[in-house]
């Protein structure tokens, strides 16, 4: 496949998701004050995005994986991820296509752009309500705390 740099530095960290890469290569790949915002929430720094990741594989119970289908580049610069999160060795997928959007600068990953929907697999229904969506996200804020956690990077 003939991918652009940047959306081959996409690839690459959508393989560190995957497992396909070792999870410490995502540090030269994010910023270290990336941007991720999720819906009307946003969080500022690459030790809340390896958080997130952990705390997403524990959900889901082991690996999870994304299947790279397309990228779109935008007028503004940025670049959309198509393709599907699902929990790893499953073979059932959401029906419609999960996106991501990225913004890169000086060969790093300085913002994402995603929605709740992308982690119906792992979440459930969860992902359907605001307010279950929520309680989702207390649960990783109490997670993160959690004393005898051991941290993946």
């Amino acid at each position: 496949m003939n991918r652009t740099p940047d959306e081959a530095l996409i690839a690459r960290l959508l393989d560190v998701i995957s497992g396909r890469r070792p999870m410490e290569e995502a540090r030269g790949l994010l910023a270290p004050d990336v941007v991720s915002h999720m819906d009307q929430y946003t969080v500022r720094g690459i030790d809340v995005w390896f958080d997130w990741l952990e705390f997403l594989r524990s959900r889901a119970g082991g690996p999870v994986e994304v299947d790279l289908d397309h990228f779109v580049k935008h007028p503004d610069g940025t670049i959309s991820a198509h393709g599907w999160l699902r929990i790893a060795n499953a073979r059932e997928r959401t029906p419609r296509q999960n996106e991501a959007r990225y913004r890169l600068e000086n060969r790093h990953i300085t913002e994402v752009w995603t929605t709740r929907g992308n982690y119906e697999m792992i979440f459930g229904r969860r992902v359907r309500r605001s307010l279950s969506w929520l309680l989702v996200l207390v649960e990783m804020a109490v997670w993160r705390r959690l004393p005898w956690r051991q941290r993946a990077r």
